[in-house]
């Protein structure tokens, strides 16, 4: 009776500033220092799983209001390590994170059904890659901030295939272009288009 009527004081007080409907900060089951627990963060955001020294440690799992959830590696109370991150929309992401974001080696399911399985460095798509569209198109090859661009290959789900360079996420370079009846140009492209031969 006692602690519930230091909680009513303690909610009046903070709700003069912030009010007291969101959940409260603190530690509702188990460890949250060190070892296993489960914890209620300012925000709604709430987690479960391994603490060290106060701090999200080892493996866990965070949920949070929008519906998402992360199960997987946490260091120093961020995402960091091998995991996977589900949004409420059906969108997946499976594999390294560093820092609270995607970083290294990664596969990515769209809500479209497109899927990229490759590199990441900073969130985005960096590195080596490989981009499915829906429609059965596929690229493969380089990509800079998000973008293809470097080297790739581009194929059509009708059997058309580009080979060659790309900047900003298009055929820009040299490159071979291979249409779907077998019908090949060599040269150069700028911004998707053929310019001509080298």
């Amino acid at each position: 009776m006692k602690k519930a009527l230091t909680i009513l004081i303690i909610c009046i007080f903070a709700g003069m500033t912030l009010g007291c409907a969101s959940k409260p900060q603190g530690c509702v089951q188990g460890d949250c220092t060190n070892g296993p627990g489960k914890i209620q963060i300012t925000g709604g955001l709430e987690y479960e799983g391994e603490f060290k020294e106060g701090k999200r440690e080892g493996k866990g799992a965070l949920m949070y209001p929008s519906g998402a959830v992360y199960k997987g590696a946490f260091k120093d109370n961020k995402m960091d390590g091998p995991g996977v991150y589900n949004w409420k929309s059906g969108e997946k992401y499976e594999g390294e994170f560093r820092n609270d974001k995607r970083e290294g080696k990664g596969a990515y399911v769209f809500e479209s059904g497109a899927k990229y399985e490759g590199e990441y460095k900073d969130n985005k798509r960096n590195g080596k890659g490989v981009y499915t569209w829906p429609t059965g198109d596929r690229y493969e090859g380089d990509w800079v901030n998000g973008k293809m661009q470097g080297a790739g290959t581009y194929a059509w789900k009708n059997g058309a295939k580009y080979e060659g360079g790309w900047a900003d996420g298009k055929a820009h370079g040299e490159g071979t272009y291979l249409s779907k009846y077998g019908i090949k140009t060599v040269g150069i492209f700028e911004n998707g288009k053929y310019k001509g031969k080298k």
